[in-house]
């Protein structure tokens, strides 16, 4: 039974994501594992951020109330310094101010407030939080926690990551309130409160290896109305989506891993699970009805992550039960694109993923062993920008209105892989103002095994989709790398169009597919035959 996957693009790549971070304030102590030095193997925060918090003393106090807080670690010692937050509950500004040595006394506005913080014990962190208390005599008891631990009937399981995230309604808005990610992370119990939930997410590995591990579970939890603890209830594997996931190799040697996090809507946290020596294949556990954000890089067999080639996806599977996936399985082609027609140099003007798969959307380049170039034209064929690199330009601000092609070449020799691909794709689309655009696409499918080979001889079927369009695609193939081409009969498939062709008994595939106004992609080296 297969799973249903949809594309994401958050921004403009799912690399370019933020450091974690909790509140504002001194840092907050991290687990005993190293933060990987090449970066692309740390945990990695997108989405929005809690609101600013002002100091304390910069609180306007036409009526002002004193407020003492008391700060206990969970075995009741005083820490000498954490980080408060007073969010009032009318949607006034917050106030923040580093409790000392266990106490504060201030003075803020009169009014209701949700309180938060942060307390350290040792290596482990301990959400304290009052949903909806007023100012007086405050105490923040971090042995009230509860652990975000999941217990699982699997006995070499452990705990490679946790994160949780608290939101709350706060002048009549939803908001996000806090969030965090570690090994050791504790939540105080509380009453109810509007809006107010608690998401956790917890990932399990065999002795919680966050490298190389033969299954992976993905858990999560949401609690609404109250915090309290998540994962209260043992979890069953036959309760989960098991997903047997395919990652596959190009011809050499190979590392690859990637994140995993549940796409809560305002922020994500996706924590690293590696996978190793490329090709393999394992089984992902993931709890269903929860929108799971995953991304997964290739890179040199050393896992230097130096270099690397890196795909994302959302996941959602429905209900319990067996699914398939494969990573890393191609063949790699430009996918949907948007010109956003930027001049601050912030995000790119164009961005279209040039190595994507027909179910997950590559990141933006540089790509390894990549060369190539963007060229936007109007509709004399007169070239209007460029950009030396295939799929990326920027500081492009938007044209005049009119009819525009923007031709994409990409020449790729991996280091990972076995074979060359030339790909040359025109695009054509209308810009009518500054407003970004969608640019259109193909997408292409067809069976190959572990090191992305197909079978010499073989029938080889092929599968097109045009999203956005009814128009039907043409299709041609070459066996001597485009000097000859052939067209094949393409038919309607449900959304899809599909073809079948024979492949050569060594070499590779090129493949050239149009819609007539729209798209002309072709690939020169699109798969090879092993």
């Amino acid at each position: 039974m297969g799973i249903g996957l949809a594309l994401t693009l958050a921004g403009t790549a799912a690399a370019a994501m933020a450091p974690a971070h909790a509140d504002p304030g001194p840092a907050r102590p991290r687990d005993a594992r190293a933060t990987p030095h090449d970066g692309y193997r740390a945990t990695q925060i997108h989405g929005e951020r809690p609101r600013p918090v002002r100091p304390l003393a910069s609180a306007r106090l036409a009526k002002g109330e004193q407020v003492s807080i008391t700060v206990l670690d969970r075995v009741g010692k005083a820490p000498e310094e954490v980080f408060v937050t007073l969010a009032p509950l009318d949607g006034g500004d917050w106030l923040g101010g580093t409790v000392v040595n266990g106490r504060l006394e201030s003075e803020v506005p009169a009014g209701r407030y949700a309180v938060m913080a942060w307390v350290p014990t040792g290596t482990s962190n301990t959400l304290v939080y009052l949903p909806d208390v007023q100012p007086g005599d405050l105490v923040l008891d971090a042995r009230e926690g509860r652990p975000i631990l999941p217990r699982i009937d699997r006995a070499d399981a452990g705990l490679a990551s946790a994160g949780i995230t608290v939101t709350q309604r706060i002048g009549g808005e939803q908001s996000l309130m806090t969030f965090n990610d570690g090994l050791d992370l504790y939540v105080t119990p509380t009453g109810s409160a509007p809006g107010l939930a608690l998401r956790a997410q917890a990932i399990m590995t065999k002795q919680g290896s966050t490298e190389s591990s033969p299954y992976v579970y993905s858990l999560a939890s949401l609690t609404e109305g109250r915090l309290d603890e998540p994962f209260a209830q043992p979890i069953r594997t036959g309760d989960l989506a098991a997903v047997r996931t395919r990652y596959g190799a190009e011809g050499r040697p190979a590392c690859g891993g990637g994140h995993v996090g549940v796409d809560w809507g305002d922020v994500g946290i996706g924590a690293w699970v590696g996978v190793g020596s490329l090709p393999t294949t394992r089984t992902e556990y993931f709890t269903p009805g929860f929108t799971w954000s995953l991304d997964s890089g290739v890179t040199t067999p050393d896992c230097s992550y130096d270099s690397i080639d890196e795909r994302s996806r959302s996941l959602m599977p429905p209900r319990a039960g067996e699914y398939t996936q494969e990573w890393n399985i191609g063949p790699f082609t430009s996918g949907q694109g948007t010109a956003i027609w930027s001049t601050a140099g912030q995000e790119p003007s164009i961005a279209v993923p040039m190595l994507s798969t027909w179910d997950s959307r590559s990141a933006l380049g540089p790509y390894a062993g990549t060369t190539g170039r963007s060229v936007l034209r109007d509709a004399q064929d007169r070239a209007v920008y460029q950009s030396d690199e295939p799929g990326a330009a920027y500081d492009w601000p938007a044209p005049p209105p009119g009819d525009y092609s923007l031709t994409l070449d990409a020449t790729r020799q991996a280091p990972w892989s076995d074979h060359s691909s030339t790909e040359h794709t025109v695009l054509r689309f209308t810009v009518r103002d500054d407003k970004p655009v969608s640019l259109p696409g193909i997408r292409l499918r067809t069976p190959l095994d572990d090191q992305n080979h197909a079978r010499p001889g073989a029938r080889q079927p092929i599968t097109l989709n045009v999203p956005g369009s009814t128009a039907a695609p043409s299709l041609q193939f070459s066996v001597d790398e485009g000097r000859a081409w052939r067209k094949v009969a393409v038919r309607k498939s449900g959304a899809n169009w599909t073809a079948t062709i024979r492949n050569p008994s060594a070499g590779q595939v090129s493949l050239r597919m149009t819609v007539p106004g729209l798209v002309d992609q072709t690939v020169i080296g699109a798969y090879t035959i092993g």
